[in-house]
């Protein structure tokens, strides 16, 4: 497993005819460490990747709300990377805690309808004045090849 990082199994509550539930982040829960920045909520279209990037600072607790996510971690090691797949959705309900230094990569695996998942980050982020620094797969170091043919073998 990739190191630091914690998963919590969420659980389901079905409501009948009103839907249902799950409750995703205590502030008492044991991977919780206390710091909370922002929560963000992602509306995606179908067959969108968001691209392996990389927190320097800041602490992300990530969950998919509707729809089914492949979540993979991967750690800045050139000679041994560790990486982690998770299927997160509706048949595998997870919170996964990735502290700074973790990579990510999340692929959104429902094809018919937008997906919608929530990263509760540590920081606050300010979308306007911090320049994107996600990690191609042809440059620098995250973006070699090799990873992407790790990520695609595992």
């Amino acid at each position: 497993m990739v190191n630091p990082m914690e998963i919590k199994k969420l659980k389901y509550f079905d409501l009948g005819e009103e839907g249902g539930l799950f409750e995703a982040l205590r502030s008492d829960d044991a991977l919780f460490d206390g710091k909370f920045g922002q929560n963000l909520v992602s509306i995606v279209k179908p067959g969108i990747i968001k691209g392996l990037h990389l927190h320097h600072k800041q602490t992300e607790y990530t969950t998919c709300i509707k729809g089914d996510i492949l979540y993979v971690a991967i750690t800045d090691d050139l000679k041994q990377p560790a990486i982690e797949k998770f299927l997160i959705g509706r048949n595998n309900r997870l919170l996964i805690k990735t502290p700074p230094g973790i990579g990510m990569d999340i692929r959104f695996l429902t094809k018919k309808t937008l997906s919608y998942y929530t990263p509760w980050i540590s920081l606050i982020i300010q979308m306007i004045s911090i320049p994107k620094r996600s990690l191609s797969w042809h440059s620098g170091t995250f973006g070699t090849c090799k990873y992407r043919s790790l990520i695609q073998k595992k």
